[in-house]
């Protein structure tokens, strides 16, 4: 496959977006050679931002049987993907959000590749931007292999086959599908390197700082269930961030909602790629979230007064239209180290951070603390807590297909579509995404996943 032709369309629109920055040697050539010009890559977030967001279709968390009109009003790909069909796109279709994230990962190539010999800048300047360029790139391969890929299994691990690993910024690379194992090596890699390079703070959530390589390496660790050192590195990532904002201060006036590139909870800005999609919420998760939580209050609506739509609708993007964020934030590292107390037995300990957590989540006189009664039963109540939390940001898929490897947590999804019922079992093979048709097509070595 030549990655040429799956990324140089998106890649050469990004960098003539920044086009005053660069000397164009040779002629249609644009070659970054000052550290400020690599700084300048970096900074287009029109590219840089969009990745996965899909994902939530496939969860319990959503459901669009409440109103005809809904189920009519679905584009193919997300029928496609709420049914759980074996074939998600049209014959020879590209996917977008597998094309985004090999972009910035070509982006993130070219500054690793080259930053540290750039002209202008000093050590420290270069090391900072190959800091944010081995965060970019290893959080684009954790949502890739967790998305094309089958989950993390320690056991078979070294034989799955992951996704393809372009290391070098060349776009006549060929590419073959690496196993799972060397994609999250590498992954963890790039992170520690990461965050030995970062600083403690930065100018806004869209540059990585310290937390966020921390944070994506408690992403990875909680995949891969090592559920000890994802203890350590929430513990590490709340070491430098740990604000969790009260909602009770902005639920009179939701457009006083921080934007997400200051919002004092984001640790990594990261935005969805299917920005202001038709999400309705489940009665599963309507029912868990209650009445008087103010996540309900605050990121749902009457599908009736919003969209003439019967059912209850994600109202956050619409606040002030601001795509949904889908990078680490504080009360999802709260919730990881949580689900590590309650995993190694401290219930009480579980218990405790989400009660912290959600004080700042309901009225004063409308809280109550949450108890457990066995180590199992706070571990359920935590995976119930991140449910609320990170609703229609694609967590909940990653957290099914990482806890349908245990017997004891194992859900079989049921959606309901135009009056017929589709299943998803906790094994199926459907969890991991089917390689792009233009890819395949493209490459015709390339390995399809199994369907």
């Amino acid at each position: 496959m030549r990655i040429a032709i799956i990324i140089s369309i998106s890649f050469m629109a990004a960098l003539a977006s920044c086009k005053k920055y660069v000397d164009i040697v040779p002629k249609g050539k644009i070659i970054p050679k000052e550290t400020r010009d690599y700084r300048l890559l970096l900074n287009n977030t029109n590219k840089l931002l969009p990745g996965y967001g899909t994902q939530e279709l496939m969860t319990d968390n959503l459901d669009y049987s409440s109103d005809p009109a809904l189920e009519n009003g679905l584009g193919l790909t997300s029928v496609n993907l709420f049914t759980f069909q074996n074939d998600i796109y049209l014959q020879n279709a590209d996917d977008a959000e597998w094309n985004n994230m090999y972009a910035q990962i070509y982006v993130a190539n070219v500054v690793i590749n080259e930053v540290m010999k750039s002209t202008g800048g000093t050590e420290r300047e270069k090391e900072l931007l190959l800091g944010e360029a081995l965060t970019l790139r290893a959080h684009n391969y954790w949502a890739l292999v967790n998305i094309y890929a089958k989950a993390y299994d320690a056991a078979t691990a070294a034989a799955d086959h992951g996704v393809p690993l372009v290391l070098q910024a060349d776009l006549q690379a060929d590419l073959m599908r690496k196993p799972v194992s060397e994609v999250y090596t590498q992954i963890i890699k790039d992170l520690e390197q990461a965050a030995s390079l970062l600083p403690a703070t930065t100018a806004n959530n869209y540059i990585p700082s310290k937390a966020s390589a921390f944070a994506m390496l408690c992403r990875t660790r909680l995949m891969m269930r090592d559920y000890a050192n994802a203890e350590k590195m929430a513990d590490s990532t709340l070491k430098y961030r740990s604000t969790v904002l009260d909602l009770n201060t902005v639920v009179a006036n939701p457009r006083s909602l921080p934007l997400y590139i200051s919002h004092p909870e984001v640790i990594y800005q990261r935005h969805a790629g299917n920005p202001y999609a038709t999400m309705f919420i489940s009665p599963d998760l309507l029912n868990l979230l209650g009445t008087q939580d103010l996540r309900r209050v605050l990121f749902t609506a009457d599908g009736k007064t919003t969209l003439n739509l019967v059912g209850v609708t994600f109202y956050g993007e619409f606040i002030d239209f601001r795509t949904r964020n889908t990078g680490p934030t504080v009360p999802e590292m709260m919730l990881v180290k949580a689900e590590c107390l309650a995993r190694s037995g401290d219930k009480d300990g579980a218990i405790g951070l989400l009660n912290q957590l959600r004080q700042k989540r309901f009225k004063p006189l409308e809280y109550a603390d949450l108890s457990a009664a066995t180590p199992a039963e706070a571990l359920n109540t935590v995976l119930d807590e991140r449910r609320r939390e990170l609703f229609c940001t694609a967590a909940r898929f990653f957290d099914l297909k990482r806890i349908n490897k245990e017997a004891a947590l194992a859900k079989t999804i049921i959606h309901t579509f135009k009056s017929a019922t589709y299943t998803l079992a906790p094994d199926s093979k459907l969890y991991a995404y089917p390689i792009p048709p233009r890819v395949l097509e493209i490459s015709p070595g390339i390995v399809p996943n199994e369907r």
